[in-house]
């Protein structure tokens, strides 16, 4: 039975931090593949400004897994045009990969709230979550909620990584250095596109 890992985010832009906790979830979870999403609309930030088209979201993430038999992409909330909920995403990919274990990274600032998720029971049946945690976080203990005992949950171990999408937007737009932030094709893409300048 392979193992798939589910990656989901703005991913605006893709960037090194990203594609380092990738693999550390790669290897740390032993995966077959691991599936970045892009975000359309994150159910939490619903009043998000877009500042690029989602085709070049799209596009930067595809340069990746173009790149890395590892990676692969799926486009499903994009292409959905609506509210990106986990469930419905989850479930497209359970379609595509009937007989595969599914794993969910998530954030380790997404753990407190993690049962309020919508359609959370029926979700916990379809993955294991996988929290990606820093060193910087607070202790496990302290901000586990009661999930029940059906929840499958493991923790990635994975290092400190001080780089944001947001950093980068802010940079490419002050004229700061950020070049190396990026995969060498994103940052072209970035360049050519003028994006977030």
């Amino acid at each position: 039975m392979k193992k798939i890992g589910i990656f989901g985010g703005s991913f605006n832009p893709i960037h090194i931090g990203h594609l380092i906790i990738a693999e550390y979830f790669f290897v740390q979870q032993n995966l077959d593949k691991v599936i970045f999403v892009p975000t359309y609309i994150s159910p939490f930030k619903k009043d998000q400004t877009k500042q690029i088209a989602d085709e070049d979201r799209l596009a930067m993430v595809k340069l990746i897994t173009d790149n890395d038999e590892r990676f692969e992409f799926d486009d499903f909330e994009i292409e959905s045009k609506c509210v990106s909920y986990t469930y419905n995403t989850v479930k497209h990919i359970k379609s595509r990969y009937t007989e595969s274990e599914l794993t969910l990274l998530i954030g380790f600032d997404n753990l407190p709230d993690l049962h309020q998720w919508y359609e959370f029971e029926k979700l916990a049946k379809l993955v294991t979550f996988c929290v990606a945690c820093r060193k910087s976080d607070s202790p496990i203990n302290e901000k586990k909620p009661s999930l029940g005992a059906t929840v499958r949950l493991n923790f990635l171990n994975s290092p400190n990584i001080e780089i944001s999408s947001s950093r980068i937007r802010e940079a490419a737009k002050s004229g700061e250095a950020f070049r190396y932030m990026l995969h060498p094709a994103v940052f072209e893409y970035v360049k050519s596109k003028k994006l977030y300048f």
